[in-house]
């Protein structure tokens, strides 16, 4: 029996001031990390002689002529990137912004979709729920980091990669969104840790209260040789009180074929189905007040790991079982907006919960060794986060423009490891006797351990850009 759990207390105090002058924004944040307790990963059984596999990408099967389309850069378009809504040439990041109409015109549904659109991006494919985007190159590692990544993603400004390493970075369906924008460059200033690289931002469409709205989609994609699949995906908007309160759902499935063959098992494997839903509510009471509710959920399934071994010809492998992978993510958002004559405060809070099941194959690496049965790693990953925010943001465009903010994001992670392999309990019977069976198994499983991490981050944030020049 292999039984691990692991605690250490690392309290930690940053401080970061950055200040700028003359035509460049000046902008100051103060950050702090404590009371911020790290049960490390617990080791696993390393697998000896690994044979060399690839992650083929999936083949592509959107229209090729939608792949040259480009975002218009020309037209003015509101964003959110400096925590301030304005025009994209008051921006003096380097952001892209994709907006909802050129993401449905090149047919966009996931990352690998409309990544390449973002100069400087590079999308890291792996499995749903793991694959990861690194701008400008500046990453750690080409997947999840067990530390804290290089990007930050986000969604209506709320965090989705938590403190630390981040169980899973939802890859949301981009049906009735509003656009994505793709900051490239340190944003910790405004946007907090791990976004050393950049940041990517969902804004889903908001309840609309002036009037009823709908629309539908519905999509068939095959490839010759496999699987077909496909997408239903529908939104509702109805104004309950015109002009002052209105909902808007979202629902959707959608899924994609699967491309890789396990001779094992003797047909296609990794299909995979993602299922969304979001709801949005907006009242505004008065003129100057706004209170908005958004709520998201998503699950990614996929049936089995999509690699190829080296050794078999492309998009093949070989294992007698599937190893699927599950992630799921839930969100609550509530905000509250007040116009004042001379700023905009804004206040938002918001509750996050992210999970992960994934099987992988050791049957290669134990199987023979404990007896011939087949062997499998089970991990499961579950994470719950709380997120505060409460910024003042000067509301008239002049020579001199400032904003200042507070944040508060609180985490907790845990994942849970085992190893099973059928039958290992007659195994080390036969090879131990009986009367230790008890002490080095659980059922089936002959190794597990769990990891937790509890994390905190403080920040003050601002920014006070000047200009010397009228527009």
């Amino acid at each position: 029996m292999i039984n691990s759990s692991f605690s250490r207390l690392r309290p930690r105090f940053r401080l970061l001031l950055l200040a700028a002058v003359s035509a460049f924004p000046g902008t100051v944040l103060a950050q702090t990390e404590t009371d911020s307790k790290h049960h490390a990963h617990p080791a696993r059984p390393a697998p000896a002689a690994r044979p060399v596999v690839r992650q083929p990408a999936a083949p592509h099967m959107n229209n090729r002529a939608a792949a040259k389309e480009q975002p218009d850069t020309l037209e003015s378009i509101t964003v959110s990137a400096e925590r301030r809504q304005q025009s994209t040439h008051d921006v003096a990041n380097s952001v892209t912004v994709l907006s909802g109409k050129f993401l449905q015109k090149i047919n966009a549904q996931s990352y690998s979709d409309y990544i390449a659109q973002i100069p400087g991006a590079t999308f890291n494919q792996s499995l749903p729920g793991l694959s990861t985007i690194t701008f400008r190159g500046i990453a750690t590692t080409a997947g999840i980091d067990q530390g804290q990544g290089t990007t930050g993603y986000f969604l209506n400004d709320i965090p989705l990669s938590e403190p630390g390493f981040a169980i899973a970075v939802p890859d949301i369906d981009t049906f009735d969104v509003a656009r994505v924008e793709a900051l490239r460059g340190p944003q910790s200033t405004l946007f907090g840790s791990a976004t050393l690289g950049g940041a990517i931002d969902y804004i889903p469409n908001q309840a609309d209260t002036s009037k009823i709205d709908a629309a539908a989609q519905s999509s068939i994609v095959g490839m010759p040789g496999h699987e077909v699949g496909y997408g239903e995906k529908g939104m509702f908007n109805i104004p309950i009180i015109k002009g002052k309160l209105a909902v808007r759902g979202v629902l959707g499935y959608r899924q994609d074929p699967g491309y890789i063959t396990n001779l094992g098992i003797g047909r296609n494997t990794n299909t995979g189905y993602t299922r969304n839903a979001r709801a949005s509510v907006v009242y505004t009471p008065t003129d100057a007040d706004k209170i908005a509710y958004t709520y998201i959920a998503q699950s990614s399934d996929i049936s089995d790991d999509p690699y190829s071994l080296a050794a078999l010809p492309d998009y093949q492998k070989q294992r007698h079982i599937e190893e699927p992978l599950r992630t799921q993510i839930q969100m609550h958002e509530l905000r509250y907006d007040h116009d004042f004559s001379f700023a905009t405060l804004s206040a938002m809070g918001a509750f996050t919960r992210k999970g992960k099941n994934a099987t992988t194959d050791y049957t290669p690496y134990y199987g023979d060794t404990l007896g011939g049965g087949n062997t499998t790693l089970n991990e499961t990953g579950d994470s719950k986060s709380m997120y505060y925010e409460l910024r003042l943001a000067s509301s008239k465009h002049s020579r001199f423009n400032w904003l200042i903010g507070a944040a508060y994001y609180e985490t907790w992670k845990r994942i849970e490891d085992n190893v099973m392999t059928d039958n290992v309990q007659s195994f080390i019977s036969g090879l131990y006797g009986a009367s230790l069976v008890p002490q080095l198994t659980q059922g089936d499983s002959w190794y597990w351990g769990t990891a937790n991490y509890d994390g905190t981050e403080k920040s003050i944030f601002g920014e006070a850009p000047t200009k010397f020049s009228k527009d």
